[in-house]
């Protein structure tokens, strides 16, 4: 839906600033006219893919060290040590 109505805005915008160029042909048309027709053209070069779920993140600590992973709030951060394993919680 996106997609489509990207191509549809920048297709309007295309033939406004080609009717421009006509009307008025100076650089600023042209310019216009060019970006207008970039702009259309690129939009057929759009991803198609749904957006993908984000990739679990995952981490190795070496013995005895920390590893914080800042995919979120990282300033309340609690760490605690199981009796007997070295590994962070």
């Amino acid at each position: 839906m996106l997609r489509k109505s990207i191509q549809v805005v920048s297709f309007i915008a295309l033939i406004c600033s080609f009717v421009w160029l006509i009307y008025k042909p100076d650089y600023n048309s042209a310019f216009a006219t060019f970006v207008a027709l970039a702009s259309f053209l690129s939009s057929f070069l759009l991803e198609k893919t749904p957006n993908k779920p984000s990739k679990k993140q995952s981490q190795k600590v070496s013995k005895g060290a920390i590893g914080i992973q800042a995919g979120g709030n990282v300033s309340n951060i609690r760490i605690k040590e199981t009796a007997g394993d070295n590994d962070a919680k």
